[in-house]
């Protein structure tokens, strides 16, 4: 995206998601979210990511590792 002659962003061609970073542009992909919540239609390209939904939205405990 360009203001006057100076560029602010960069957007997908395929998508037209916007980013104001170049390198969170090249990270992009055109995919669908691989994890996907069972309860409702939310989905998220990170795990954390559900599972902080899961737990929010939804009162999911999420599970912590014991150590003896």
């Amino acid at each position: 995206m360009f203001v006057g002659e100076r560029m602010i962003g960069y957007t997908c061609t395929k998508c037209s998601k916007f980013y104001k970073m170049w390198s969170n542009y090249l990270k992009h992909k055109c995919e669908p979210p691989q994890f996907k919540c069972t309860l409702c239609p939310f989905a998220a390209f990170k795990a954390f990511i559900l599972q902080a939904h899961q737990a929010e939205q939804h009162n999911f405990k999420v599970p912590t590792s014991s150590s003896s």
